[in-house]
């Protein structure tokens, strides 16, 4: 029993800060981590329900301990992802200068743009931005996607900053394109969007 506590112990651990981690900046040494070691977790939870049954209960009361512990762990996961969504949300707060800043020379014309998302080239990025798109609508309003690569397939996240009035027909556009690119989208303040085309990131 006591190399199960120790082996439940080791994919838990890991299974929770890759889950966090996963929610805070997604790659794949992360998400891969996450998803392999709650496998581990389920598959130790029925291994020693197995192996609790037929031997344990015979030598320990505390056979069921292994199980629960599984059981806790898989439970905790959904608590992880909301700690490094709250911890990634910190991380933005604290370079939220650094998305003004871009944002700004956008809406001074340093980087050239049109109504519809287009690349810019920004050299100092803030971290863990990889791409910046930006649209500039002839009333002055503008979007500006600031977007992560994650080197996982299908997986991609990054923070979307909306300014000025959104029901003019320029704008409805290309909110209409972000919501293909970006199905999940969460308020963070009043102008700024984390989003995700995977739910929870």
């Amino acid at each position: 029993m006591r190399s199960a506590y120790r082996k439940i112990a080791l994919f838990g651990i890991i299974a929770f800060g890759s889950a966090a981690s996963a929610h805070i900046a997604p790659d794949p040494l992360s998400i891969l981590g996450w998803a392999v070691f709650s496998i581990c977790l389920v598959y130790a939870l029925i291994s020693t329900a197995i192996v609790g049954i037929s031997k344990w209960r015979k030598q320990s009361r505390f056979w069921l301990v292994p199980s629960a512990l599984c059981i806790a762990f898989l439970v905790s996961l959904p608590e992880a992802a909301k700690i490094g969504v709250y911890v990634g949300d910190w991380q933005f707060r604290r370079h939220l200068d650094e998305y003004v800043g871009i944002v700004d020379a956008v809406k001074k014309g340093t980087f050239p743009c049109g109504p519809k998302l287009t690349q810019i080239e920004v050299n100092n990025r803030p971290p863990h931005v990889n791409l910046v798109w930006a649209a500039c609508c002839p009333d002055g309003s503008v979007t500006v996607d600031f977007y992560s690569i994650t080197g996982v397939p299908l997986v991609h996240a990054g923070y979307l900053f909306r300014g000025g009035s959104q029901t003019n027909s320029c704008m409805m556009e290309t909110m209409r394109l972000e919501r293909r690119r970006w199905p999940y989208q969460r308020r963070i303040t009043e102008n700024w969007y984390r989003c995700s085309d995977q739910p929870g990131l």
